[in-house]
């Protein structure tokens, strides 16, 4: 399976249409594979609060949640919540605040599943834990919880260095 970048264009050709039902409907199983699809709609989207929070957030909160029964996908469901703060910090953090466990389990395992770099040659992530302290730095929310949890954010951020593992 592909990584799904946190950084760079996506290139999507084909974004179905029915996937914004499957993904609020929440008895449908959804799966790592959708991924894609996802955060491609919240990309296309230009980071519009109202799909983040209605349709992108529920969905990979949900695969965030089925996991441990997928049996993979905790690199990729990072990156995807990455991409998604970086893009709407806003809708992210409102949306998470009520996902209290799945948030605490995402920043503990953030540094394993989004900072370490297992190819040769200078460590890019660097680059992109800076870009995203600096937007952090320049975000306020105003909600409390979101705040909190954006605050809680920007700490770990600051706290994590790249690793390369060879």
């Amino acid at each position: 399976m592909r990584r799904l970048a946190v950084s760079g264009l996506l290139s999507l050709i084909f974004v179905p249409r029915y996937f914004a039902r499957q993904t609020k409907d929440a008895g449908t199983n959804l799966f790592i594979s959708e991924l894609d699809t996802l955060i491609g709609r919240a990309a296309l989207s230009l980071g519009d609060t109202h799909l983040i929070e209605t349709e992108t957030m529920p969905g990979l909160l949900k695969l965030w949640d089925q996991r441990q029964t997928l049996g993979a996908g905790n690199f990729d469901l990072s990156n995807a919540f990455l991409f998604v703060m970086e893009e709407n910090p806003q809708a992210f953090f409102v949306s998470m605040a009520p996902h209290h466990r799945a948030f605490e389990e995402w920043i503990k395992e953030l540094p394993d599943d989004s900072f370490v770099w297992y190819s040769n040659g200078p460590c890019q992530l660097e680059t992109k834990r800076s870009q995203l302290i600096l937007i952090l730095q320049h975000t306020q929310i105003h909600a409390a919880d979101a705040s909190r949890l954006k605050d809680e954010t920007l700490a770990k951020l600051s706290a994590i260095r790249c690793r390369q593992i060879q």
